[in-house]
């Protein structure tokens, strides 16, 4: 149930699900280089990727989207 309300929250604050993006993606959403967005989730300060094949990597849309809006101020 709590993993509803937390998709169904998403899904009102940006007007989209929450879907897995790829690393091209991620970039427009942050607006951060491949090398920073890798250095700061090693110290716990931005989204965990999630390996989606043996290959590909992805992130959270709204994981994404709520980091770019905690950082709007910090700027």
């Amino acid at each position: 149930m709590a993993a509803f309300k937390y998709h169904q929250q998403i899904n009102e604050l940006y007007g989209v699900p929450d879907v897995r993006v790829r690393e091209h993606q991620r970039k427009l959403i942050t607006g951060i280089s491949r090398t920073v967005a890798w250095k700061l989730e090693k110290t716990g300060d931005f989204p965990e990727r999630k390996t989606t094949s043996s290959n590909h990597v992805s992130w959270s849309m709204a994981e994404l989207m709520q980091w770019a809006d905690s950082r709007e101020g910090a700027v």
